[in-house]
Order: structure tokens, then sequence, then C-alpha cells
């Protein structure tokens, strides 16, 4: 995967967690985060899929 594609999802993930002490803690619940995004996450990958190209490019 491209360098360049991590770094804007590894800053969006930062995003949703919270150091509590010496831990990080999520900041809303996954489930909930999971539930609002399904759809949009299961069209991109079908449009990855239609585009072998663009596939190869995530891993």
């Amino acid at each position: 995967m491209d360098m360049g594609a991590l770094l804007p999802m590894a800053a969006a993930f930062r995003r949703l967690l919270v150091l509590k002490g010496d831990r990080y803690a999520w900041r809303v619940n996954p489930k909930d985060v999971f539930n609002r995004c399904a759809d949009k996450l299961y069209n991109a990958q079908l449009a990855q899929r239609q585009n072998p190209q663009r596939l190869a490019t995530w891993f």
C-alpha cells in the first residue's frame, strides 16, 4: 500500500482515539462508527473491485 494513502487514514484513526492516562480509549463507540460508514465502505470496495489496477495499490 502506498504510504501517501496510509497517512490520511492514520490521521483519521487517531482522531477517533483519546489518551486517558497511559492508554488510548475510543472517543466514540466503534460499532456506531462502522454502522454509520458501512454503506460508504461497501460502495468504495465495490468500486475498487471493478478496477483491479486500483485494488492492487491497496496491497
